[in-house]
């Protein structure tokens, strides 16, 4: 019955070329082992090379005869393999990441380099119905968007490799229906006793959460599966919707892509964060530090128009605000012009609100409660409100826009963005209340998280001017 069913799937979904050569993730486990013995039944049908790869991940000390098992059915079954290992844990401490997302890096790393090596195309893994509930089960609690309620897709090429396609055969098959499988064929799987470790995310979900779901709705499986297939075709449509009225817009470079200010303001929010998430991606490869706080946090800044604010997501990655359109762009080193409106240290002004300030080296700053016509930038002010401009202090912290009202130190903001440091102590601060509210730098306004008003707050749109000496 596996068999028939696998075999429907491939071929609908058209997941394996003919004549190819395909490289089976197998690590022993019921599933794996399920995967390998059901691709050698189908093997001359399909009309493919099978590889087997395991990995030994170094997390347990079976994991080595786990290879040796994979190694002996291989030969037993006529199979070529490939074994190889990582220091997973090593991987996590110099990384950062948790032992699971370690794993599965190393995993994907070695599963890629055996199929370049034998110039297989696809990649299977033994993912199954099951794990696909859970999956979307656990995006549903980390409040993922479309992407994640979707689950995963039969087939996709690998990030970081895109010219090698992993599919998943298995995932219209239950565990259940994977174990009936083993015992049938009389096949002895490992078993991994981290499997049955509720402190990680998914084994809790598994062996705990899925089961009482289960007693409020038998088919809890079948329901997650649909609520993943309906994402998908609603996701499918916004998607081309995406790529016929945002993608022609767009100028992409190295370091930033761009798009024009009416084209994005014009956009259905679902759209603005999209483009938002693509253009993430595409300058760092994921996503994986883009929350939804700081896609918000970007996306009531743009709605605010304000010129020239950064709203920053990733390290040294930002969005800012331009007169004329929306960017997401490395930050790099800020040229400053040889008329910058520098401050002496130390110095104090403060600023008429609403009015022009005047300072000491001739610029100057222009608040208005109406929208002039020339750029600016937009601050809401708390009543009676104390506006002034100085230079920096010892200790100086501020919230820019994005990252979810943390402070941050302004000496390491002005290191992190490269700001020379001859200049920092030169550069104006913006403060209201004592509190900063803007750095004010050569072409861009960096805003406090508080341009986000409370209803008693006045809205004053800010223009700088540099006078002829």
């Amino acid at each position: 019955m596996i068999l028939d069913t696998l075999l429907h799937i491939i071929q609908q979904q058209r997941l394996i070329p003919p004549d190819s050569t395909l490289v089976l993730a197998v690590s022993g486990g019921t599933d794996s082992l399920a995967l390998l013995h059901a691709f050698t039944q189908l093997q001359a049908k399909l009309r493919c090379q099978i590889i087997a790869a395991t990995l030994n991940h170094g997390l347990r000390a079976s994991a080595a005869d786990d290879v040796l098992f994979v190694q002996a059915i291989c030969r037993q079954w006529q199979v070529a393999c490939v074994s190889g290992s990582a220091e997973v844990r090593q991987l996590a401490q110099n990384s950062g990441m948790n032992l699971e997302a370690a794993a599965r890096q190393a995993r994907y790393q070695f599963l890629t380099q055996v199929a370049r090596d034998h110039h297989a195309s696809h990649i299977a893994t033994a993912h199954h119905a099951d794990d696909q509930a859970e999956t979307i089960l656990m995006h549903i609690l980390r409040g993922s968007g479309s992407a994640g309620l979707q689950g995963m897709a039969y087939q996709m090429p690998l990030p970081n490799a895109p010219d090698v396609t992993l599919i998943r055969p298995l995932l219209a098959i239950s565990r259940a229906e994977l174990e009936a499988y083993c015992q049938q064929h009389q096949l002895q799987p490992r078993i991994d006793e981290t499997n049955q470790d509720t402190a990680l995310l998914r084994n809790r979900l598994r062996l705990d959460i899925l089961p009482r779901l289960a007693q409020i709705n038998p088919q809890i499986h079948n329901s997650l599966a649909r609520l993943g297939d309906t994402v998908r075709v609603d996701d499918a449509f916004i998607q081309q919707q995406f790529e016929q009225t945002v993608l022609p817009h767009q100028t992409i470079s190295v370091t930033q892509i761009t798009l024009p200010n009416r084209i994005f303001q014009a956009l259905h929010p679902a759209l603005q964060r999209r483009w938002i998430i693509a253009s993430v991606r595409h300058l760092r490869g994921t996503t994986d530090e883009l929350s939804h706080e700081r896609i918000g946090a970007a996306l009531q800044t743009a709605a605010q128009g304000a010129v020239g604010t950064i709203i920053q997501f990733a390290h040294t990655l930002e969005m800012i605000i331009l007169y004329d359109a929306v960017a997401i762009r490395e930050a790099d080193t800020y040229h400053f012009p040889t008329d910058y409106w520098r401050f002496d240290t130390g110095e104090v002004v403060p600023v008429i609100v609403p009015g022009n300030t005047i300072t000491p080296n001739n610029w100057v700053l222009n608040t208005t409660t109406n929208t002039p016509d020339t750029p600016h930038w937009t601050l809401w002010l708390p009543p009676h409100a104390k506006v002034a401009l100085r230079t920096r202090h010892p200790g100086d912290v501020f919230a820019p826009a994005g990252l979810d009202g943390k402070h941050q130190k302004l000496k390491k903001w002005f290191i992190d963005h490269k700001i020379p440091q001859q200049l920092r102590d030169t550069v104006p601060l913006l403060m209201v209340n004592d509190e900063i509210a803007a750095i004010l730098l050569p072409q861009w306004i960096l805003s406090h998280t508080f341009i986000y008003p409370h209803s008693d707050w006045q809205k004053i749109n800010f223009v700088i001017v540099i006078k002829d000496k």
